[in-house]
């Protein structure tokens, strides 16, 4: 990632705080939700598999192989409920990460150890109790997010060279003007 921002940085874009997150976020966020659905991916070949095992198991006769279908299919079952178990984790993590960084959270790590997880739900993709206590924590703890950047800051504050020999007078009528004429800028 830093060689991308690098990368920016010397064919002359200007890399801010903001832009620096937007880029980190999008490719860091994207990388970790692309390897959870190969895991995921991953854990769905395995039940198909279990469940072609079932189906074999089925077709032969003996004692001995319908009590071991039976132990199978009580590991598979306890395999699947743990796999779920381990995907929901999986999909509110997620979630939580992503809710973390439209807060303009600073360190999710940090945030994540504050918050009351178990007061919080996943219900239809969105987090559900989690907008109160990140307004607690932006209210008792405003240092663990950015803050939003004002419209006024938006504004760009760059200096714009009027040369000696225009037809504008040499005498600053601003203060960039007037520091950038004073640090020999502009004469």
């Amino acid at each position: 990632m830093g060689k991308l921002l690098d990368s920016l940085k010397l064919n002359g874009v200007e890399i801010t705080e903001e832009v620096e997150t937007k880029v980190m976020a999008e490719f860091v966020e994207k990388k970790a939700v692309e390897l959870k659905e190969t895991e995921i991916s991953n854990l769905k070949e395995q039940l198909k598999t279990r469940d072609k095992d079932i189906e074999e198991l089925k077709k032969t006769d003996g004692t001995k192989l319908k009590e071991e279908l039976v132990t199978l299919q009580t590991k598979y079952k306890d395999d699947t409920e743990a796999y779920e178990k381990k995907l929901q984790a999986t999909l509110f993590e997620n979630a939580l990460d992503l809710a973390l960084l439209e807060v303009n959270a600073k360190d999710k790590g940090i945030i994540k150890t504050l918050i009351e997880k178990e007061k919080i739900q996943l219900k239809d993709g969105k987090l559900e109790g989690l907008t109160d206590q990140i307004e607690a924590l932006k209210k008792e703890k405003e240092f663990l997010f950015n803050k939003e950047a004002d419209p006024e800051e938006k504004k760009d504050h760059s200096y714009v060279y009027t040369p000696a020999d225009g037809k504008q007078s040499n005498e600053p009528t601003t203060l960039n003007d007037a520091v950038a004429q004073a640090l020999g800028y502009v004469k």
